[in-house]
């Protein structure tokens, strides 16, 4: 899937088409957005998959709500009820109900960051680069996690690896601007920016790019 953080919407990594939170197909060329590439995992079908991340996404979401009761204050909910990760012994429970599986983590890490479960999604990328470390768009997903959990460090680290075993990462390019510009280090986010659009001028990620670097006032 390889996240691409733009401010204005994610954006199909075929054409660079706007698309919103949660579809399953770029509306502009019909790309899979699952993350699967539209394969099931070895020996299941694709609706053994599908229920079971449905069934994962259920489990997560008794436990969110029951938590967010539990923490609620006079009617008013704590700042750790907007996010369902931030309690540790919710956070337990989830990564104890995670699949062993390097498919279903990868499928189910997508579907979580899209839903902005990035505390979760980012374990469930961990645990599948811990069975195979090779795929740059899982790195790159891991990357964007990290950095909407605010470790920008952990993120940088994720974006340059994904370059390592890419080294024509566009995506990876792109998002490490977009960190770079988050901790103010303009040079370094026009950097990579003008790094991407050296490689793929013609590419619409490219012009995000270039649109971004017009605000860097550098």
């Amino acid at each position: 899937m390889a996240d691409i953080m733009v401010e204005d919407g994610k954006q199909c990594d075929s054409c660079g088409n706007e698309i919103k939170t949660g579809s399953a197909y770029c509306p502009a060329c019909g790309s899979d957005l699952s993350g699967n590439g539209g394969k099931a995992s070895a020996g299941k079908s694709p609706v053994y998959d599908y229920l079971f991340i449905f069934g994962f996404l259920l489990i997560f979401a008794v436990v969110f709500f029951i938590g967010k009761d539990r923490r609620a204050v006079g009617g008013q909910p704590s700042n750790e009820s907007m996010n369902p990760a931030a309690n540790a012994g919710d956070f337990a429970e989830m990564s104890a109900n995670l699949p062993d599986d390097y498919d279903k983590l990868v499928a189910l890490g997508n579907k979580l960051m899209d839903n902005r479960h990035y505390a979760v999604a980012v374990e469930c990328y961990r645990r599948a680069l811990a069975i195979d470390s090779t795929d740059p768009d899982v790195v790159c997903d891991l990357g964007s996690c990290l950095h909407a959990t605010g470790d920008f460090d952990g993120a940088i680290n994720m974006f340059e690896k994904a370059i390592a075993l890419d080294s024509l990462h566009a995506v990876a390019y792109f998002n490490l601007g977009i960190v770079y510009r988050a901790i103010n280090n303009k040079s370094k986010a026009a950097y990579y920016w003008e790094k991407l659009i050296s490689m793929y001028p013609d590419k619409d990620l490219s012009d995000s790019a270039r649109r971004y670097i017009e605000h860097l006032d550098l």
